[in-house]
């Protein structure tokens, strides 16, 4: 039997008989058992589960929250495997205890402790409540012209945005309806972030912006040459391989942009054609950027990563009757390697026509036409079968979807699973989009079901919606005539995923 008991750091006392006693608890936050066996003063009795959840309320005030801070660091940000991903929190803890970073990230871990310990009421109250708190403080700053610049404000912003995606209590969040991180980081503009520690802000941040741009199909900062080159002018390092690789996901969101106004237009009887072209050619050159990057990739981590065969006894890659999806998964030896090749393969879908924009064979061809020899023929040794496919003319437009999902049980059966689903997360929402409008019935099956296994294992409930065939924020048709290409099937799935009948893990 394993519980998880958690023994009192303090003694308290209240001068009545009844409370004589040392307080042989700080609180009870999970057990996975109807009863759980709880020590006190050497003594050890069993308890109903009314009996634990009375005794979880009446102590739960005295939990620490430095101990909410130690599960969350350990779960989330290890600096041995997710180094670009912890930066930013070191920073805040090495701070001020008072500063509404500090804060934010206090309720960040509570809510994410709460989640994974059976959502006690006393916790999650305690997280809301530092929530709010860090929300008045965020604001006063902000209003404050002596502090409104702060680095310290975009810490606290990106912890709140990963607090929504923990708790998702509304479609976006209460920070995103205040223009959250982005509007943040815009405002001060891109000089501000050349040294650290904004440099490291700027960093963890820009993806984030991304993602809520794409969501909400708006143009994004980002994209302006200035927030692409003045906030690099100062660093002495060469430009990595993920920062390169972002440089190029900021274009995306205008391209959805783009792609709706365009929808609009044609609804309205207007002649499009000249856009479309034009979105063709942007699309292209992102594209032709993309396969240099991967070629790049390649010199940098070949053998980084290796294929195993999938056991169906602990494997994640089934389909709904517990055979293998796919012969073999894909492992890596370094995992900001495996998060890079992520970011890769779900945006090369994107350009090539996922999420009803229909350019994807144009798009192809247009980016490999003004490519080099040896920029497209694949050079490495013909023998050696490479579990990775590099980008060619003829690339099946699912390819990379599939190593996409290839990549779940490395990213969601190690000890890092928080830190790895957020890496999954955009481009699992990539690839169900991408396999509905392909109609493979099956393999969107296999998404839902990991989208809720993310829910319920890390603690981002967020992901429970990134099976929706609509857009995500607002709910509104995906662009193009995606819904018309639909399948029954698919139809069908979608329908069951709403209404919980798709069973969460392989049967």
């Amino acid at each position: 039997m394993r519980a998880f008991i958690v023994v009192a750091m303090k003694d308290r006392y209240d001068g009545s008989k009844k409370r004589s006693h040392k307080a042989a608890l700080q609180a009870l936050v999970q057990c996975r058992y109807d009863r759980a066996v709880v020590e006190s003063r050497g003594k050890s009795w069993h308890m109903t589960k009314r009996r634990r959840s009375l005794i979880a309320r009446s102590l739960s005030r005295y939990l620490d929250l430095d101990r909410y801070i130690a599960f969350i660091r350990q779960k989330w940000f290890i600096a041995d495997k997710y180094q670009s991903f912890q930066q930013w929190t070191t920073r805040v803890l090495a701070g001020d205890a008072g500063d509404v970073s500090f804060t934010a990230l206090q309720c960040l871990a509570a809510a994410y402790f709460a989640h994974m310990h059976g959502k006690p009421k006393a916790v999650v109250i305690q997280g809301t409540a530092l929530y709010g708190k860090a929300l008045v403080q965020l604001r006063q700053r902000i209003e404050d012209p002596r502090t409104a610049y702060d680095a310290t404000n975009v810490a606290a912003a990106i912890a709140l945005h990963l607090y929504e995606l923990v708790t998702c209590t509304n479609e976006i969040g209460q920070l995103q309806h205040a223009g959250g991180v982005g509007r943040l980081i815009e405002v001060r503009g891109p000089a501000t972030f050349k040294r650290s520690p904004d440099h490291e802000y700027f960093l963890a941040a820009r993806l984030q912006i991304i993602y809520d741009a794409g969501i909400h199909r708006k143009r994004c900062f980002l994209a302006k040459e200035e927030w692409k080159t003045i906030p690099f002018t100062s660093t002495r390092a060469s430009r990595s391989l993920l920062t390169r690789l972002v440089d190029i996901w900021v274009d995306v969101p205008e391209y959805y942009a783009e792609q709706r106004e365009i929808d609009e237009d044609i609804s309205a009887g207007l002649d499009t054609s000249a856009r479309q072209s034009a979105l063709v050619k942007r699309m292209a050159t992102s594209l032709q950027a993309l396969i240099r990057w991967r070629r790049d990739w390649e010199t940098k981590n070949d053998g980084v990563a290796f294929e195993v065969p999938v056991d169906p006894r602990t494997s994640l890659t089934l389909d709904a009757h517990g055979r293998p999806l796919y012969p073999t998964v894909l492992y890596f030896h370094n995992a900001e390697s495996a998060n890079e090749i992520l970011l890769y393969n779900a945006l090369l879908p994107v350009l090539r026509g996922i999420g009803g924009i229909v350019y994807g064979a144009q798009t192809l061809a247009l980016a490999f036409e003004s490519l080099e020899a040896g920029e497209v023929s694949d050079t490495r040794d013909s023998e050696e079968k490479k579990p990775l496919a590099l980008p060619r003319k003829d690339q099946p437009y699912l390819e990379p979807v599939r190593e996409i999902c290839r990549c779940v049980d490395y990213h969601l059966l190690q000890e890092a699973r928080t830190p790895g689903a957020l890496g999954l997360m955009v481009p699992l929402r990539h690839c169900f989009l991408a396999l509905c409008a392909q109609n493979m019935v099956e393999e969107a099956q296999f998404l839902i079901r990991i989208f809720r296994v993310l829910a319920n294992s890390t603690g981002l409930e967020v992901t429970r919606r990134l099976s929706a065939l609509s857009q995500l924020g607002n709910r509104r048709p995906i662009e193009g005539n995606f819904s018309q290409k639909l399948s029954p099937g698919i139809v069908k799935l979608n329908e069951m995923a709403r209404t919980n009948e798709v069973n969460s893990e392989p049967v």
